[in-house]
């Protein structure tokens, strides 16, 4: 019998009217490093991926971050309001559950847990690597192929096989506009960034403009 409360082995999806991240990270021997990243509905539709190769990362936890802080800045400029952050690093998800600061990652953790304020609930979980497969591979191809890019509603061929078998169980829930509406704090700058679909882009996106959106008292965790 598994033991209760046991990590999730397989994807799940959010809530209705949440958005789930799903953020990955890979360290080559020289530093160099690829992040991923997938944002699905409660329904297990892909509305947002990426993936991104950067020069250098102090270790493997420090990258999972940066991973992290880039889905949570492209969730904010989408808009998104209710959000669940899931990551493989047992470090991480603890961390930022309990609000213990990263010391080695201080400036960089501080920073994500700001932009999760704006938020209007965001909550953290953690899940073994076969269920974060999809950001693995997001990851992966970052690492191997140097590739960046970030892609509106779909996920490169090479991943397709992992998003469509973690939310082929999700399908058929439909799809709801509204639960993804964004907040008005985000719309004008959604508006100014929407990609067209079917294409991927490279985006550099800058976090000046959000860290001005009003921040909550709070926080919710799980």
């Amino acid at each position: 019998m598994a033991p209760r409360n046991a990590p999730s082995q397989a994807w799940s999806p959010p809530s209705y009217r949440e958005i789930k991240i799903n953020g990955d990270a890979g360290v080559g021997n020289d530093g160099v490093t690829g992040l991923g990243f997938v944002i699905r509905s409660h329904s297990g539709a892909v509305l947002v991926a990426g993936s991104r190769c950067i020069k250098f990362a102090t270790s493997v936890v420090e990258a999972e971050a940066k991973a992290c802080l880039w889905a949570v800045e492209v969730a904010l400029a989408k808009g998104f309001t209710r959000v669940v952050l899931e990551s493989d690093s047992s470090v991480l998800v603890v961390a930022f559950k309990h609000d213990k600061v990263l010391v080695h990652i201080r400036a960089l953790f501080l920073h994500i847990h700001r932009l999760c304020l704006s938020f209007e609930s965001c909550s953290w979980s953690f899940v073994q690597r076969e269920g974060n497969r999809v950001a693995h591979e997001l990851a992966r191809i970052a690492l191997n192929d140097s590739i960046d890019g970030l892609y509106d509603g779909f996920v490169p061929p090479s991943v397709e096989p992992d998003a469509k078998s973690s939310s082929s169980e999700h399908r058929g829930q439909g799809f709801d506009l509204y639960s993804l509406a964004p907040c008005k704090a985000a719309r004008g700058h959604l508006e100014s960034t929407s990609l067209p679909l079917g294409r991927a882009v490279r985006v550099n996106l800058s976090t000046s403009h959000l860290l001005n959106y009003p921040m909550k008292d709070g926080i919710k965790y799980r």
